[in-house]
């Protein structure tokens, strides 16, 4: 999805480029990874716009496949993340792809 608005929607798919991630906030949350509409990474982090642009510069083979984004703001993000991978977990049989353990 193009980024139309000065504002990120939680849980929205945008494309995973710099124009983008400047409108990450510096704030306390979950995100995605993903690759058309799939994830393949689910993480947590105390500074989304940081964490999320280290990743779109780090040379991890998994995590540069990425082409899409999605995040969720909240103050409980090491919990949110163990959720959201336990829900994947239960539904698929397996984590993201680029998950190797849920913390």
């Amino acid at each position: 999805m193009p980024l139309t608005q000065r504002k990120l929607d939680s849980r929205t798919w945008y494309a995973f480029i710099l124009a983008n991630l400047e409108l990450v906030p510096a704030a306390t949350g979950v995100y995605w990874l993903g690759v058309d509409n799939n994830t393949i990474y689910i993480g947590s982090t105390a500074n989304l716009n940081e964490r999320l642009t280290a990743h779109y510069y780090a040379s991890n083979p998994c995590i540069s496949k990425a082409s899409q984004f999605a995040i969720e703001l909240c103050s409980n993000y090491r919990e949110r993340e163990r959720e959201l991978l336990q829900a994947f977990l239960n539904q698929y049989g397996r984590l993201p792809s680029c998950n190797d353990r849920i913390p």
